[in-house]
């Protein structure tokens, strides 16, 4: 357990609500199993007080802190400088305090693809791939799918014009970029089927699903649900009966949050600590 004193170091999440956060549990065990003196908390933001709170949490010596909704987009108002990522989706989910100077990343991106490998030991290059919504999140996980190198995105929105203006806004990928009206005119091979919208969700979502019934998977997709309540969502469960390899969204959830850890403390995690993470983890029963 961490004994907090006076080199112990302070990093958080702002956004709004965040109490039922899971980043408190997967941060401080990240701390505890590689030995440092750091303590994470979560700082409540409702909308109107953004400004103030970084102001406050880089004024107290804050060395790092996570950024949920919200307030991804309009926290850059106040970040200093930006990272390639969260230049190209122009939202932060990570800033770091270096020297007193703010630094924003989002590690949506990369912590997204990190998971497929993770999970499934091999990304996405030269894979096609259909992508089901178009919001915020949606935009991290194109960046982090076509910067690993697939070679078409399929993008799928209920409203075609947020499906459209999300292609426009990446114009370095365009190409390899098509949006799609009808589910029908995806390509029945395509390799990896990816849910960013909240249908499926805990709630009046769930049981639910963003494909429609005539949809047929197969043995040889990868099919992921960023959703993680419930840890399977009726578009996992469809198409796992069908043979297809699946994945919610505590995989995303954790390999952000490493990422974002790797970045504040200038460290790697060793494959030895991921483990000792992953099974604290379990045992909290947070299944990765």
């Amino acid at each position: 357990m961490t004994r907090i004193n006076g080199e112990t170091k302070l990093y958080g999440l702002i956004g709004h609500p965040v109490k039922h956060s899971l980043s408190p549990l997967i941060q401080n065990t990240l701390s505890i199993v590689m030995g440092l003196n750091n303590v994470y908390l979560c700082f409540d933001t409702p909308p109107g007080q953004l400004e103030k709170k970084v102001t406050s949490l880089i004024g107290v010596g804050v060395e790092g802190f996570n950024v949920t909704m919200p307030h991804k987009e309009e926290v850059i108002k106040y970040i200093d400088e930006l990272s390639e990522s969260a230049l190209y989706v122009n939202a932060v989910n990570t800033v770091f305090v270096d020297k007193g100077i703010a630094k924003g990343f989002n590690t949506d991106c990369e912590g997204f693809v990190r998971s497929l490998k993770e999970n499934f030991g091999y990304g996405v290059e030269g894979d096609s791939v259909l992508m089901l919504g178009a919001g915020g999140a949606a935009k991290a996980i194109a960046v982090g799918l076509l910067q690993d190198g697939c070679k078409k995105l399929y993008i799928q929105n209920r409203t075609l014009k947020r499906a459209k203006d999300l292609k426009d806004s990446l114009p370095d990928f365009s190409d390899r970029i098509e949006v799609v009206e009808d589910i029908k005119l995806i390509p029945e091979d395509v390799d990896v089927i990816v849910n960013t919208t909240s249908v499926g969700m805990h709630g009046e979502l769930e049981g639910k699903s963003p494909l429609s019934d005539g949809y047929e998977f197969n043995k040889n997709q990868r099919v992921v649900d960023i959703i993680y309540s419930p840890p399977e969502t009726l578009l996992l469960k469809k198409a796992r009966e069908k043979g297809a390899s699946t994945l919610n969204g505590y995989s995303m959830l954790f390999w952000q949050a490493v990422i974002a850890f790797e970045i504040w403390n200038k460290v790697k995690v060793g494959r030895d600590e991921l483990d000792e993470i992953l099974k604290i983890l379990k045992e909290n029963g947070v299944m990765i």
